[in-house]
């Protein structure tokens, strides 16, 4: 409880944007809940950034934009705290402003929204150039070195980016204004305002006039600490350990490790907006780390990923010329001597009729979900990798996300976010997941559209099995998968095995299965093989 004795009201300072107003509003109504007895009084202070519309940031001298003014109330003790959208916070921060809580983390994708007359053309193939309001630096790269990837037919189509200032109803009236194509923003901004009943009409204008992409983060890397929150007060402040303490019930432990460690790689690069490049952190439920570093510097182009090294109690790193198993079909592709790959499972394809599902969203899981003969998918469609997502692109199908190696739950998040509600006008929107008749998906929620069988001449194969012996390391692409091999090869059980961090590893979870490390996919665990 707070100190009755003392002053009960906070003055919170916020830059005066639709955007900025809500998300600080929304914040402390959650802090609210957890303490009753707070209460506070709003200060809008405008910045730099709020003032210069018609230049992009980087073009301008200096930095801190969007924080200078708000710092400066700080220091001088007109304001107690201040709540920032963490990704506008520069990698060095003036002494004596104490940074007391990240939220928790939401949506920290970009999505692209494009009018749908445009999205009529490029299925139609007669849309020849596309025109993408944004003035980041990170996102001009991306846009121009991604995008034709996931948008059908892209590769007969000339991508160019415009600029584009101003907040995020100014942004969205220029599209619908037929000042560009599509443009770029954070899907966690538009979320915030989706939250707020007051701004409801602003997504009714999206949803009668765009679609939308929800960009991947494996290709559309975002700024650091992009969908979390920052609460920021003085250490001078004579209420600074009541603030600090205060604002502790909202502080995200896992988020803040993580977004914390994109601002520390972020600087290393010089750590300023005029860095046209994205970093963003993954931890898996043992807190490992997987950084993935994705743009442009002095025109060499970054792409990695930093992945930890699993260190775990019985999950040692296997030795550099053990043999490993990987879950994925056996192909004449994929040979390599150290590598095992999957001879034992085969897929039987089941018929599925896309015009009779009643639903509003579909999840592909794997290539084996999508039909070979031609089919009109008129849901919003989600991907769970690059290579089904290419698939379906092929077939002229919209796909409005790819997982890659997200997590599932980030999927089911997205199917109940606020803008999605009122984008599909249903209170609570329903989903489908396409895959295989044993997938351990809610019967409710599964489309079977293949079925998994023994292949009875692997089975009989002894060097096949004399090859699992030697495996040390088993990588498993489903929990089924892992199963028909347990009950085949009883022996596997002893090994060593990993999965990715979604719904593999929560489904080892729920049948206690405790022997499971679970990393951020196949390029991983290669990685951690030497391989």
């Amino acid at each position: 409880m707070l100190d009755k004795d003392k002053k009960s009201t906070f003055t919170l300072g916020t830059r005066g944007s639709m955007l900025a107003l809500s998300q600080a509003h929304a914040l402390l109504a959650e802090l609210k809940s957890l303490e009753p007895s707070f209460s506070y009084d709003t200060k809008i202070i405008s910045t730099q950034g709020d003032q210069i519309t018609d230049k992009p940031l980087w073009q301008l001298e200096g930095k801190d934009f969007f924080t200078k003014e708000l710092d400066e109330s700080l220091l001088t003790n007109k304001v107690d705290m201040v709540i920032h959208s963490l990704k506008d916070l520069s990698s060095t921060r003036p002494p004596n402003i104490d940074l007391i809580a990240i939220s928790k983390r939401t949506f920290p994708n970009d999505i692209l929204f494009i009018k749908n007359d445009v999205v009529e053309k490029i299925i139609q193939g007669s849309k020849k150039n596309l025109v993408v309001g944004t003035s980041s630096p990170r996102r001009v790269f991306q846009i121009n070195q991604h995008l034709n990837k996931y948008i059908p037919q892209g590769n007969n189509i000339n991508i160019e980016t415009k600029s584009l200032r101003g907040n995020v109803n100014t942004r969205i009236n220029k599209l619908l204004t037929d000042q560009f194509d599509a443009i770029c923003l954070a899907f966690a901004g538009v979320e915030r305002l989706a939250q707020n009943s007051e701004h409801e009409s602003i997504i009714h204008l999206l949803r009668d006039h765009c679609n939308f992409i929800l960009l991947p983060i494996h290709s559309f890397t975002p700024s650091p600490g992009q969908g979390a929150l920052a609460v920021e007060t003085c250490k001078n402040n004579p209420r600074y350990q009541e603030i600090k303490k205060l604002f502790s019930k909202i502080n995200s432990p896992s988020d803040r490790t993580a977004t914390l460690k994109e601002k520390e790689v972020f600087a290393k690069f010089g750590g300023n907006c005029h860095l046209a490049l994205g970093v963003f952190t993954q931890l898996t439920p043992l807190s490992d780390q997987n950084v993935r570093i994705n743009g442009i510097i002095e025109e060499k182009i970054i792409d990695q990923k930093i992945n930890s090294k699993i260190i775990h109690t019985g999950h040692p790193l296997t030795n550099d010329k053990s043999k490993v198993f990987i879950g994925l079909p056996h192909t004449k592709t994929n040979e390599v001597t150290e590598i095992i790959y999957d001879r034992l499972i085969t897929k039987q394809r089941i018929e599925v009729q896309f015009a009779n599902l009643k639903t509003d969203i579909l999840l592909f899981t794997s290539q084996h979900t999508v039909p070979d003969n031609p089919f009109d998918s008129n849901f919003i469609n989600f991907s769970a990798g690059e290579k089904t997502s290419k698939r379906l692109i092929v077939k002229n199908i919209w796909v409005h996300g790819t997982l890659n190696e997200m997590p599932y739950q980030e999927f089911t998040n997205f199917c109940s976010s606020s803008f999605l509600k009122i984008y599909l006008g249903k209170k609570k929107p329903n989903f489908k997941i396409l895959s295989h008749s044993e997938s351990g998906h809610s019967p409710d929620d599964l489309i079977s559209t293949y079925q998994h069988q023994i292949n009875e001449k692997t089975v009989d194969d002894n060097s096949f099995e004399e090859s699992l012996k030697k495996v040390e390391s088993f990588y498993w692409t489903s929990f089924s998968q892992f199963l028909k091999y347990k009950n085949t090869y009883s022996f596997i059980t002893e090994k060593k095995h990993f999965c990715g961090i979604g719904r593999t590893y929560q489904r080892f979870k729920e049948h206690n299965i405790s022997n499971v490390t679970p990393i951020f996919g196949v390029s991983h665990f290669k990685q951690l093989n030497n391989l």
